[in-house]
């Protein structure tokens, strides 16, 4: 990766680095989602067992971002979908796109989308930039002789397509080629829509918003390093305190905070839905919302303003630890032991002791290398 920058770099390249934030506000791809982390885990078990297979590991996106942080690449972690933000940023900016998404072939992005897989980085040089492909819509719309305010409805066809044929005779709509054929010359959305049945527009429609350009967020971080209003965010996000977006945008925050530690401050009492593994399968489980005792005084709004003491006391109280156990660890070793000393008393089922020994090691080994990056900076 760092010798993927330094070749950008070298080629006079800029780079600007959006994490999708993998959400929705519609929960539309929630399914996909969890097809995804089936998968996975499938991968994972396959792996275990000596098999061949490809899975990124669990803090990838965690070192990644550090990476990034090393090399003073910019970097924004979106906290809603990223792909309207990257789109509407290359607009402003006339610079391309560079990503694995194919959603990138709809938006109407003057300078282009370069698809990663034919970015050959390996082979750039000062001299001769590096060979890649170019895709623009209006290429594309003119090969096809379709209109580009008619891609977004070509999407969502095609999204659809499968239940669309399976429901009714659009035979003509089975594939991409038909989708575009019925589309060519078309120059309203509405008229598009028009030739799939009616009981699919209320879907199609939604797709269709999704390749809507939205307004400056990105650009607004990256150029002045602040995070998007409450109102600029979809309404399931606004709940979240106006404190925590700057740090979730620059990657101090771990994202899954979003859907776990907040569900959980805000339910207030309620059963919040918290999807585990079992095996391979993820299966639904309820997590009644816990208010500790010295927290009920505390408003979410307000929780970094509270005092240093407030803050620790309802830390300790949440992980079940007391000061003295915290009083005899490295500051920065307190919140892991807490957590492991948590785990260990509360997991089901309880952790095997290599478990608990691999992550020992993994944790002498950090501190090792801590203190030699430490002592070789000091040399």
């Amino acid at each position: 990766m760092r010798t993927f920058f330094k070749i950008l770099r070298d080629c006079g390249i800029k780079p600007y680095v959006v994490i999708d934030g993998g959400s929705d506000t519609t929960d539309k791809k929630f399914d996909i989602l969890l097809g995804r982390a089936n998968s996975r885990a499938k991968v994972a078990h396959e792996i275990s067992m000596g098999r061949k297979g490809n899975l990124l590991p669990t803090l990838s996106n965690w070192v990644f971002t550090q990476v990034l942080s090393s090399l003073n690449v910019p970097f924004a972690h979106c906290i809603d979908e990223a792909d309207q933000g990257i789109a509407s940023l290359a607009r402003t900016w006339g610079c391309p796109v560079l990503s694995a998404d194919s959603d990138f072939c709809i938006f109407d992005i003057p300078e282009g989308f370069l698809p990663i897989d034919h970015f050959n980085w390996k082979r750039g040089t000062q001299q001769d930039g590096i060979p890649c492909k170019l895709y623009t819509t209006a290429s594309f719309c003119r090969h096809f002789n379709v209109h580009s305010q008619i891609l977004p409805v070509f999407a969502a066809i095609a999204k659809y397509k499968y239940q669309i044929k399976r429901r009714h005779s659009f035979l003509h709509m089975s594939t991409l080629g038909g989708i575009l054929t019925s589309l060519a010359g078309i120059q309203e959305q509405h008229e598009a829509l028009n030739k799939v049945p009616p009981e699919f527009h209320a879907d199609l429609h939604l797709v269709t918003e999704e390749y809507k350009f939205i307004n400056g967020n990105l650009e607004q971080f990256f150029n002045k390093g602040v995070a998007p209003g409450h109102g600029d965010l979809p309404a399931y996000l606004r709940v979240l305190p106006a404190w925590t977006l700057l740090p979730l945008m620059n990657g101090e925050t771990c994202y899954s905070m979003v859907y776990v530690a907040y569900g959980l401050l805000l339910g207030r009492g309620e059963s919040i839905q918290e999807y585990d593994r079992e095996g391979q399968i993820y299966t639904i489980n309820l997590v009644k919302a816990v208010l500790p005792r010295s927290a009920q005084q505390l408003d979410i709004s307000t929780l970094y303003q509270a005092s240093h003491e407030v803050r620790l006391e309802v830390f300790m109280e949440t992980l079940c630890v007391t000061k003295a156990m915290i009083d005899c660890i490295p500051p920065h070793l307190g919140l892991p032991v807490a957590v492991t000393s948590y785990w260990l008393r509360h997991a089901h089922p309880r952790p095997e002791m290599p478990v608990l020994q691999a992550l020992l090691i993994g944790v002498v080994y950090g501190e090792h290398c801590r203190e030699t990056t430490g002592q070789k900076g000091r040399s």
